[in-house]
Protein backbone atom coordinates (compact mmCIF):
# COMPACT_ATOMS: atom_id res chain seq x y z
CA UNK A 1 0.00 0.00 0.00
CA UNK A 2 2.90 2.33 0.82
CA UNK A 3 4.23 1.76 -2.69
CA UNK A 4 0.84 2.44 -4.24
CA UNK A 5 0.53 5.64 -2.20
CA UNK A 6 3.97 6.75 -3.43
CA UNK A 7 3.01 6.03 -7.05
CA UNK A 8 -0.25 7.96 -6.59
CA UNK A 9 1.65 10.96 -5.17
CA UNK A 10 4.12 10.91 -8.07
CA UNK A 11 1.32 10.68 -10.65
CA UNK A 12 -0.59 13.50 -8.95
CA UNK A 13 2.46 15.77 -8.96
CA UNK A 14 3.21 14.93 -12.60
CA UNK A 15 -0.38 15.68 -13.56
CA UNK A 16 -0.26 19.00 -11.77
CA UNK A 17 3.01 19.96 -13.49
CA UNK A 18 1.67 18.90 -16.91
CA UNK A 19 -1.46 20.97 -16.37
CA UNK A 20 0.63 24.11 -15.77
CA UNK A 21 2.84 23.60 -18.84
CA UNK A 22 2.12 25.60 -22.02
CA UNK A 23 0.09 23.66 -24.60
CA UNK A 24 1.87 21.87 -27.40
CA UNK A 25 2.22 23.88 -30.60
CA UNK A 26 0.92 20.87 -32.48
CA UNK A 27 -2.43 21.17 -30.70
CA UNK A 28 -4.56 22.83 -33.37
CA UNK A 29 -7.35 23.60 -30.89
CA UNK A 30 -5.14 25.95 -28.88
CA UNK A 31 -4.96 29.57 -30.14
CA UNK A 32 -1.57 30.68 -31.41
CA UNK A 33 -0.13 34.09 -30.62
CA UNK A 34 0.10 36.54 -33.53
CA UNK A 35 3.88 36.77 -33.57
CA UNK A 36 4.23 33.00 -33.80
CA UNK A 37 1.70 32.82 -36.63
CA UNK A 38 3.47 35.64 -38.46
CA UNK A 39 6.84 33.88 -38.11
CA UNK A 40 5.41 30.68 -39.61
CA UNK A 41 3.67 32.58 -42.41
CA UNK A 42 6.86 34.48 -43.23
CA UNK A 43 8.88 31.24 -43.23
CA UNK A 44 6.48 29.72 -45.76
CA UNK A 45 6.56 32.82 -47.96
CA UNK A 46 10.35 33.00 -47.73
CA UNK A 47 10.67 29.35 -48.82
CA UNK A 48 8.48 29.93 -51.90
CA UNK A 49 10.33 33.10 -52.88
CA UNK A 50 13.72 31.43 -52.65
CA UNK A 51 12.33 28.53 -54.70
CA UNK A 52 11.33 31.05 -57.39
CA UNK A 53 14.89 32.37 -57.48
CA UNK A 54 14.16 36.06 -56.83
CA UNK A 55 17.48 37.93 -56.37
CA UNK A 56 15.97 40.07 -53.62
CA UNK A 57 12.63 40.42 -51.84
CA UNK A 58 11.01 41.67 -48.65
CA UNK A 59 8.05 40.42 -46.62
CA UNK A 60 5.76 42.39 -44.31
CA UNK A 61 2.90 41.08 -42.13
CA UNK A 62 0.38 43.03 -40.05
CA UNK A 63 -2.83 42.46 -38.17
CA UNK A 64 -4.99 45.54 -38.10
CA UNK A 65 -2.72 48.41 -37.04
CA UNK A 66 -0.03 46.12 -35.56
CA UNK A 67 3.19 45.26 -37.36
CA UNK A 68 3.98 41.59 -36.78
CA UNK A 69 6.87 40.99 -39.17
CA UNK A 70 9.05 42.85 -41.68
CA UNK A 71 12.33 41.68 -43.16
CA UNK A 72 14.37 41.83 -46.37
CA UNK A 73 16.20 38.96 -48.06
CA UNK A 74 18.77 38.60 -50.83
CA UNK A 75 20.42 41.45 -52.68
CA UNK A 76 19.10 44.69 -54.10
CA UNK A 77 21.68 44.90 -56.91
CA UNK A 78 24.77 43.38 -58.46
CA UNK A 79 26.94 45.36 -56.06
CA UNK A 80 25.86 42.97 -53.32
CA UNK A 81 23.93 45.43 -51.16
CA UNK A 82 21.38 43.63 -49.04
CA UNK A 83 17.65 44.16 -49.13
CA UNK A 84 16.34 45.82 -45.96
CA UNK A 85 12.87 46.86 -44.90
CA UNK A 86 13.71 50.36 -46.21
CA UNK A 87 14.83 49.26 -49.70
CA UNK A 88 12.54 50.86 -52.32
CA UNK A 89 10.99 48.66 -55.04
CA UNK A 90 8.87 49.69 -58.03
CA UNK A 91 5.40 48.36 -57.23
CA UNK A 92 3.69 47.80 -60.57
CA UNK A 93 -0.11 47.74 -60.55
CA UNK A 94 -0.33 47.63 -56.76
CA UNK A 95 0.00 51.38 -57.31
CA UNK A 96 -3.66 51.45 -58.39
CA UNK A 97 -4.81 51.13 -54.78
CA UNK A 98 -2.98 54.40 -53.98
CA UNK A 99 -4.66 56.18 -56.89
CA UNK A 100 -8.07 54.88 -55.79
CA UNK A 101 -7.34 56.04 -52.23
CA UNK A 102 -6.55 59.56 -53.46
CA UNK A 103 -9.79 59.70 -55.46
CA UNK A 104 -11.79 58.53 -52.44
CA UNK A 105 -10.12 61.17 -50.24
CA UNK A 106 -11.32 63.83 -52.65
CA UNK A 107 -14.77 62.20 -52.71
CA UNK A 108 -14.82 62.32 -48.88
CA UNK A 109 -14.07 66.04 -49.14
CA UNK A 110 -16.97 66.54 -51.57
CA UNK A 111 -14.65 67.53 -54.42
CA UNK A 112 -15.34 64.47 -56.59
CA UNK A 113 -18.64 62.74 -57.27
CA UNK A 114 -18.09 59.09 -58.11
CA UNK A 115 -21.07 59.02 -60.46
CA UNK A 116 -20.22 62.29 -62.18
CA UNK A 117 -18.91 62.22 -65.73
CA UNK A 118 -15.15 62.42 -66.10
CA UNK A 119 -15.71 65.37 -68.47
CA UNK A 120 -16.80 67.47 -65.51
CA UNK A 121 -13.25 67.31 -64.16
CA UNK A 122 -11.42 66.97 -67.48
CA UNK A 123 -13.29 69.17 -69.97
CA UNK A 124 -12.91 67.82 -73.50
CA UNK A 125 -12.03 64.29 -72.35
CA UNK A 126 -12.54 61.94 -75.32
CA UNK A 127 -14.28 64.71 -77.25
CA UNK A 128 -18.00 64.13 -77.65
CA UNK A 129 -17.51 60.46 -76.95
CA UNK A 130 -18.89 58.08 -74.32
CA UNK A 131 -20.43 58.98 -70.97
CA UNK A 132 -17.74 57.58 -68.65
CA UNK A 133 -18.07 58.20 -64.92
CA UNK A 134 -15.36 58.29 -62.25
CA UNK A 135 -16.79 55.11 -60.72
CA UNK A 136 -16.44 53.28 -64.04
CA UNK A 137 -12.75 54.17 -64.16
CA UNK A 138 -12.26 52.94 -60.59
CA UNK A 139 -14.12 49.67 -61.25
CA UNK A 140 -12.42 49.11 -64.64
CA UNK A 141 -15.77 49.17 -66.47
CA UNK A 142 -15.23 52.28 -68.61
CA UNK A 143 -15.05 50.27 -71.82
CA UNK A 144 -11.51 51.54 -72.50
CA UNK A 145 -9.56 48.58 -73.82
CA UNK A 146 -6.64 46.81 -72.23
CA UNK A 147 -4.60 47.53 -75.36
CA UNK A 148 -5.22 51.27 -75.08
CA UNK A 149 -3.64 51.25 -71.65
CA UNK A 150 -0.52 49.33 -72.63
CA UNK A 151 0.54 50.71 -75.96
CA UNK A 152 3.11 53.36 -74.88
CA UNK A 153 4.39 51.54 -71.81
CA UNK A 154 7.81 50.68 -73.26
CA UNK A 155 8.65 54.27 -74.20
CA UNK A 156 9.92 56.84 -71.77
CA UNK A 157 6.84 58.90 -72.60
CA UNK A 158 6.26 62.51 -71.73
CA UNK A 159 8.48 64.00 -69.04
CA UNK A 160 6.79 67.35 -68.63
CA UNK A 161 4.85 68.23 -65.52
CA UNK A 162 1.59 67.67 -67.39
CA UNK A 163 2.57 64.18 -68.63
CA UNK A 164 -0.37 62.44 -66.94
CA UNK A 165 -3.02 64.90 -68.13
CA UNK A 166 -1.58 65.04 -71.65
CA UNK A 167 -1.68 61.26 -71.96
CA UNK A 168 -5.26 61.09 -70.65
CA UNK A 169 -6.49 63.87 -72.93
CA UNK A 170 -4.95 62.16 -75.98
CA UNK A 171 -7.42 59.27 -75.65
CA UNK A 172 -10.15 59.13 -78.28
CA UNK A 173 -13.44 57.20 -78.46
CA UNK A 174 -11.54 54.61 -80.50
CA UNK A 175 -9.83 53.58 -77.25
CA UNK A 176 -13.04 51.80 -76.28
CA UNK A 177 -13.84 48.27 -77.35
CA UNK A 178 -17.16 47.97 -75.48
CA UNK A 179 -19.89 50.30 -74.19
CA UNK A 180 -19.16 52.30 -71.04
CA UNK A 181 -20.37 50.44 -67.95
CA UNK A 182 -21.06 47.20 -69.85
CA UNK A 183 -18.47 44.91 -68.25
CA UNK A 184 -15.04 44.62 -66.69
CA UNK A 185 -11.88 45.05 -68.73
CA UNK A 186 -8.58 45.72 -67.01
CA UNK A 187 -6.81 48.76 -68.47
CA UNK A 188 -3.99 50.91 -67.19
CA UNK A 189 -5.64 53.78 -69.06
CA UNK A 190 -8.43 53.96 -66.47
CA UNK A 191 -6.00 54.79 -63.68
CA UNK A 192 -3.93 57.20 -65.74
CA UNK A 193 -7.14 59.16 -66.37
CA UNK A 194 -7.90 59.01 -62.63
CA UNK A 195 -4.43 60.46 -62.00
CA UNK A 196 -5.35 63.35 -64.30
CA UNK A 197 -8.66 63.82 -62.43
CA UNK A 198 -6.76 64.00 -59.12
CA UNK A 199 -4.47 66.69 -60.53
CA UNK A 200 -7.34 68.68 -61.99
CA UNK A 201 -9.50 68.63 -58.85
CA UNK A 202 -6.74 69.10 -56.27
CA UNK A 203 -4.68 71.62 -58.24
CA UNK A 204 -1.58 69.61 -57.31
CA UNK A 205 0.68 67.34 -59.34
CA UNK A 206 -0.04 63.66 -58.76
CA UNK A 207 3.33 62.99 -57.09
CA UNK A 208 2.92 66.00 -54.77
CA UNK A 209 -0.62 65.01 -53.84
CA UNK A 210 0.33 61.43 -52.95
CA UNK A 211 3.30 62.59 -50.91
CA UNK A 212 1.38 65.17 -48.86
CA UNK A 213 -1.91 63.27 -48.45
CA UNK A 214 -0.73 59.65 -48.15
CA UNK A 215 3.01 59.20 -47.63
CA UNK A 216 3.56 61.92 -45.04
CA UNK A 217 0.43 61.28 -42.90
CA UNK A 218 1.27 57.56 -42.75
CA UNK A 219 4.98 58.07 -42.07
CA UNK A 220 6.00 56.39 -45.34
CA UNK A 221 9.47 57.90 -45.50
CA UNK A 222 10.89 55.56 -48.15
CA UNK A 223 8.17 55.94 -50.80
CA UNK A 224 8.38 57.95 -54.01
CA UNK A 225 6.53 58.83 -57.20
CA UNK A 226 9.76 59.71 -58.98
CA UNK A 227 12.51 57.38 -60.14
CA UNK A 228 15.07 60.20 -59.91
CA UNK A 229 14.24 60.68 -56.23
CA UNK A 230 14.17 56.93 -55.55
CA UNK A 231 17.62 56.48 -57.08
CA UNK A 232 18.95 58.93 -54.53
CA UNK A 233 17.70 56.53 -51.85
CA UNK A 234 19.09 53.21 -53.18
CA UNK A 235 16.12 51.87 -55.14
CA UNK A 236 16.61 48.19 -55.94
CA UNK A 237 17.88 47.02 -59.32
CA UNK A 238 15.26 45.20 -61.40
CA UNK A 239 15.80 41.74 -62.93
CA UNK A 240 14.05 39.77 -65.66
CA UNK A 241 14.07 35.99 -65.90
CA UNK A 242 15.65 33.93 -68.68
CA UNK A 243 14.88 30.22 -68.20
CA UNK A 244 15.29 30.48 -64.43
CA UNK A 245 18.30 32.81 -64.58
CA UNK A 246 17.81 36.47 -63.63
CA UNK A 247 19.44 39.24 -65.64
CA UNK A 248 19.82 42.79 -64.30
CA UNK A 249 17.85 44.93 -66.71
CA UNK A 250 16.25 48.37 -66.68
CA UNK A 251 12.86 49.31 -68.09
CA UNK A 252 11.86 52.86 -69.08
CA UNK A 253 10.02 54.69 -66.33
CA UNK A 254 7.17 56.61 -68.06
CA UNK A 255 5.98 59.51 -65.84
CA UNK A 256 2.52 59.40 -67.41
CA UNK A 257 2.07 55.83 -66.13
CA UNK A 258 2.87 56.53 -62.46
CA UNK A 259 -0.82 56.45 -61.31
CA UNK A 260 -1.28 53.04 -62.92
CA UNK A 261 1.87 51.17 -61.97
CA UNK A 262 5.07 53.03 -61.16
CA UNK A 263 4.83 54.03 -57.51
CA UNK A 264 7.97 53.14 -55.53
CA UNK A 265 7.95 51.98 -51.91
CA UNK A 266 9.68 49.81 -49.30
CA UNK A 267 8.20 46.89 -47.40
CA UNK A 268 8.40 48.86 -44.15
CA UNK A 269 6.29 51.63 -45.69
CA UNK A 270 3.92 49.21 -47.41
CA UNK A 271 3.34 47.48 -44.06
CA UNK A 272 2.21 50.84 -42.63
CA UNK A 273 0.00 51.44 -45.66
CA UNK A 274 -1.49 47.94 -45.32
CA UNK A 275 -2.02 48.46 -41.58
CA UNK A 276 -4.08 51.57 -42.34
CA UNK A 277 -6.16 49.64 -44.88
CA UNK A 278 -6.69 46.80 -42.39
CA UNK A 279 -7.61 49.24 -39.60
CA UNK A 280 -10.52 51.06 -41.17
CA UNK A 281 -8.53 53.89 -42.75
CA UNK A 282 -6.67 55.06 -39.62
CA UNK A 283 -3.14 54.52 -38.29
CA UNK A 284 -1.47 55.95 -35.19
CA UNK A 285 -4.43 58.26 -34.63
CA UNK A 286 -4.25 59.70 -38.16
CA UNK A 287 -7.25 59.09 -40.42
CA UNK A 288 -6.51 59.27 -44.13
CA UNK A 289 -9.91 58.07 -45.42
CA UNK A 290 -13.37 57.58 -43.97
CA UNK A 291 -14.50 54.08 -43.04
CA UNK A 292 -17.36 54.44 -45.53
CA UNK A 293 -14.98 55.39 -48.31
CA UNK A 294 -12.61 52.52 -47.47
CA UNK A 295 -15.46 50.00 -47.42
CA UNK A 296 -16.54 51.20 -50.87
CA UNK A 297 -12.96 50.85 -52.13
CA UNK A 298 -12.84 47.22 -51.03
CA UNK A 299 -16.29 46.23 -52.33
CA UNK A 300 -16.00 44.00 -55.38
CA UNK A 301 -18.58 44.94 -58.02
CA UNK A 302 -17.15 44.15 -61.48
CA UNK A 303 -17.03 40.40 -62.14
CA UNK A 304 -13.66 39.35 -63.54
CA UNK A 305 -14.53 35.76 -64.46
CA UNK A 306 -17.62 33.82 -65.62
CA UNK A 307 -18.02 32.14 -62.23
CA UNK A 308 -17.98 35.47 -60.39
CA UNK A 309 -15.23 34.28 -58.05
CA UNK A 310 -13.16 37.44 -58.48
CA UNK A 311 -14.54 40.96 -58.65
CA UNK A 312 -12.73 44.23 -59.19
CA UNK A 313 -13.36 46.85 -56.53
CA UNK A 314 -11.45 50.16 -56.62
CA UNK A 315 -7.73 49.52 -56.94
CA UNK A 316 -8.34 46.19 -55.21
CA UNK A 317 -9.66 42.76 -56.19
CA UNK A 318 -12.21 40.96 -54.00
CA UNK A 319 -11.37 37.26 -54.10
CA UNK A 320 -10.56 34.20 -52.00
CA UNK A 321 -7.18 32.63 -51.27
CA UNK A 322 -7.87 28.91 -50.97
CA UNK A 323 -11.27 29.70 -49.47
CA UNK A 324 -10.16 32.67 -47.33
CA UNK A 325 -11.98 35.91 -48.31
CA UNK A 326 -9.44 38.61 -49.15
CA UNK A 327 -9.01 41.85 -51.00
CA UNK A 328 -5.69 42.06 -52.80
CA UNK A 329 -3.77 43.45 -55.76
CA UNK A 330 -0.57 42.43 -57.47
CA UNK A 331 1.83 44.22 -59.77
CA UNK A 332 4.45 43.38 -62.39
CA UNK A 333 6.57 45.86 -64.34
CA UNK A 334 8.58 43.20 -66.14
CA UNK A 335 11.49 43.81 -63.73
CA UNK A 336 9.74 44.16 -60.33
CA UNK A 337 6.76 42.36 -58.80
CA UNK A 338 4.58 42.96 -55.76
CA UNK A 339 1.51 41.56 -54.06
CA UNK A 340 -0.51 42.89 -51.12
CA UNK A 341 -3.39 40.95 -49.58
CA UNK A 342 -5.62 41.47 -46.53
CA UNK A 343 -8.01 38.88 -45.06
CA UNK A 344 -11.48 40.36 -44.74
CA UNK A 345 -12.41 38.88 -41.37
CA UNK A 346 -9.23 38.51 -39.28
CA UNK A 347 -7.60 41.60 -40.86
CA UNK A 348 -4.24 39.93 -41.33
CA UNK A 349 -2.25 41.52 -44.13
CA UNK A 350 0.72 40.27 -46.18
CA UNK A 351 2.88 42.29 -48.56
CA UNK A 352 5.72 40.90 -50.67
CA UNK A 353 7.98 43.05 -52.86
CA UNK A 354 10.62 41.62 -55.21
CA UNK A 355 13.12 42.90 -57.75
CA UNK A 356 12.35 40.01 -60.13
CA UNK A 357 9.86 39.19 -62.86
CA UNK A 358 9.36 36.14 -65.03
CA UNK A 359 6.80 33.62 -66.25
CA UNK A 360 8.33 30.69 -64.36
CA UNK A 361 8.97 32.81 -61.29
CA UNK A 362 5.51 34.42 -61.06
CA UNK A 363 3.51 31.53 -59.52
CA UNK A 364 5.95 31.34 -56.60
CA UNK A 365 5.11 34.86 -55.42
CA UNK A 366 1.36 34.17 -55.69
CA UNK A 367 1.91 30.95 -53.75
CA UNK A 368 3.88 32.83 -51.09
CA UNK A 369 1.10 35.34 -50.40
CA UNK A 370 -1.71 32.78 -50.65
CA UNK A 371 -0.03 30.36 -48.28
CA UNK A 372 0.97 33.06 -45.80
CA UNK A 373 -2.60 34.37 -45.53
CA UNK A 374 -3.91 30.84 -44.98
CA UNK A 375 -1.37 30.12 -42.25
CA UNK A 376 -2.27 33.36 -40.49
CA UNK A 377 -6.01 32.58 -40.39
CA UNK A 378 -5.58 28.88 -39.56
CA UNK A 379 -6.36 27.62 -43.06
CA UNK A 380 -4.43 25.21 -45.23
CA UNK A 381 -1.82 26.09 -47.82
CA UNK A 382 -2.56 25.24 -51.43
CA UNK A 383 -0.32 22.97 -53.47
CA UNK A 384 0.90 24.68 -56.62
CA UNK A 385 2.82 21.67 -57.96
CA UNK A 386 0.46 21.27 -60.93
CA UNK A 387 0.49 24.96 -62.00
CA UNK A 388 4.29 24.97 -61.75
CA UNK A 389 4.47 21.89 -63.99
CA UNK A 390 1.92 23.26 -66.48
CA UNK A 391 3.85 26.52 -66.74
CA UNK A 392 7.11 24.67 -67.48
CA UNK A 393 5.47 22.31 -69.97
CA UNK A 394 3.74 25.20 -71.76
CA UNK A 395 7.04 27.06 -72.07
CA UNK A 396 8.69 23.92 -73.40
CA UNK A 397 5.96 23.38 -76.00
CA UNK A 398 6.22 26.97 -77.23
CA UNK A 399 9.98 26.73 -77.62
CA UNK A 400 9.81 23.31 -79.31
CA UNK A 401 7.29 24.62 -81.86
CA UNK A 402 9.57 27.53 -82.72
CA UNK A 403 12.58 25.20 -83.02
CA UNK A 404 10.67 22.81 -85.30
CA UNK A 405 9.71 25.73 -87.50
CA UNK A 406 13.33 26.83 -87.67
CA UNK A 407 14.57 23.32 -88.53
CA UNK A 408 11.93 22.97 -91.23
CA UNK A 409 13.10 26.21 -92.84
CA UNK A 410 16.75 25.06 -92.77
CA UNK A 411 15.77 21.74 -94.33
CA UNK A 412 13.75 23.45 -97.06
CA UNK A 413 16.63 25.79 -97.90
CA UNK A 414 19.33 23.13 -97.93
CA UNK A 415 17.49 20.01 -99.11
CA UNK A 416 16.79 18.90 -102.65
CA UNK A 417 13.46 20.24 -103.93
CA UNK A 418 10.73 17.66 -104.38
CA UNK A 419 8.04 17.57 -107.01
CA UNK A 420 5.02 18.78 -104.99
CA UNK A 421 4.59 22.49 -104.31
CA UNK A 422 1.49 21.73 -102.22
CA UNK A 423 3.17 19.26 -99.88
CA UNK A 424 6.58 20.88 -99.66
CA UNK A 425 5.76 24.58 -99.72
CA UNK A 426 2.12 25.64 -99.58
CA UNK A 427 1.06 23.44 -96.64
CA UNK A 428 4.22 24.20 -94.55
CA UNK A 429 3.78 27.91 -95.27
CA UNK A 430 0.16 27.77 -94.10
CA UNK A 431 1.16 25.99 -90.89
CA UNK A 432 3.99 28.43 -90.22
CA UNK A 433 1.80 31.47 -90.83
CA UNK A 434 -0.82 30.04 -88.45
CA UNK A 435 1.87 29.56 -85.77
CA UNK A 436 3.11 33.11 -86.35
CA UNK A 437 -0.40 34.54 -85.90
CA UNK A 438 -0.76 32.65 -82.63
CA UNK A 439 2.66 33.80 -81.41
CA UNK A 440 2.40 37.39 -82.64
CA UNK A 441 -1.17 38.17 -81.60
CA UNK A 442 -3.17 35.47 -79.82
CA UNK A 443 -0.50 34.46 -77.30
CA UNK A 444 0.55 37.96 -76.14
CA UNK A 445 -2.87 39.62 -76.40
CA UNK A 446 -5.29 36.91 -75.30
CA UNK A 447 -3.20 34.84 -72.91
CA UNK A 448 -0.87 37.46 -71.42
CA UNK A 449 -2.88 40.59 -72.18
CA UNK A 450 0.12 42.56 -73.49
CA UNK A 451 1.44 43.55 -76.94
CA UNK A 452 4.19 41.49 -78.57
CA UNK A 453 6.76 44.24 -78.01
CA UNK A 454 6.16 44.12 -74.26
CA UNK A 455 6.25 40.32 -74.24
CA UNK A 456 9.69 40.38 -75.87
CA UNK A 457 10.92 42.73 -73.15
CA UNK A 458 9.14 41.24 -70.12
CA UNK A 459 8.94 37.53 -70.99
CA UNK A 460 11.99 37.13 -73.22
CA UNK A 461 11.90 33.33 -73.50
CA UNK A 462 8.45 33.42 -75.13
CA UNK A 463 9.06 36.72 -76.90
CA UNK A 464 12.15 35.40 -78.70
CA UNK A 465 10.28 32.22 -79.62
CA UNK A 466 7.49 34.39 -81.05
CA UNK A 467 9.93 36.41 -83.15
CA UNK A 468 11.55 33.20 -84.41
CA UNK A 469 8.13 31.86 -85.40
CA UNK A 470 7.29 35.04 -87.29
CA UNK A 471 10.66 34.98 -89.08
CA UNK A 472 10.14 31.33 -90.08
CA UNK A 473 6.68 32.10 -91.45
CA UNK A 474 8.06 34.98 -93.51
CA UNK A 475 10.89 32.78 -94.83
CA UNK A 476 8.46 30.05 -95.82
CA UNK A 477 6.38 32.63 -97.64
CA UNK A 478 9.39 33.80 -99.64
CA UNK A 479 10.40 30.22 -100.45
CA UNK A 480 6.92 29.40 -101.65
CA UNK A 481 6.69 32.53 -103.77
CA UNK A 482 10.10 31.77 -105.30
CA UNK A 483 9.08 28.21 -106.16
CA UNK A 484 5.76 29.22 -107.68
CA UNK A 485 7.27 32.06 -109.72
CA UNK A 486 10.55 30.48 -110.83
CA UNK A 487 9.49 26.85 -111.17
CA UNK A 488 5.83 26.91 -112.17
CA UNK A 489 6.03 23.63 -114.04
CA UNK A 490 5.57 21.63 -110.85
CA UNK A 491 1.88 21.01 -110.31
CA UNK A 492 0.44 20.86 -106.83
CA UNK A 493 -0.09 17.12 -107.31
CA UNK A 494 3.60 16.46 -107.75
CA UNK A 495 3.36 15.52 -111.43
CA UNK A 496 5.32 17.48 -114.01
CA UNK A 497 2.97 19.65 -116.01
CA UNK A 498 2.88 19.06 -119.74
CA UNK A 499 4.23 21.74 -122.01
CA UNK A 500 1.95 23.39 -124.48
Amino acid sequence: MRHLTFVWVILSCATAVWATMPPSRSDAAVPRDEKSLAADAAAYARKQMFAGGAPGFAIGIVRGPKLLFAKGYGHAGDNGREVTIDTPFILGSTTKSFTALCVMQLADAGKIGLDELVKRYLPGFMGDGPAITVRMLLNQTSGISHAAGDQPILSAGLTRGDAIRSWAMALTPFAQDRPAGASFEYSNANYIVLGAVIESVSGEGYAHYVRTHVFEPLGMNHSYASLVEARQHDVAQGYREWFGWFEANDLPYPPSFIPAGFMISSVGDMARYMAMEANGGELDGVRVISETGLTEMHRGVASMDPEGKSSYAMGWVADTFNGVPVFYHDGDTGRFTSIIAISRTERFGVVILANASGWLYGPHQTDAANGAINILVGGTTKSYATPYLITKVALGVIIVIALLQLLSVIRAMTGKPGRSVLLEFIIPTTINVACAVVFAYALPRIFFGIPLTEMVSSIPEIGVAALASIACAATWGLLTARRLIWQPTFAVTGNRASSI
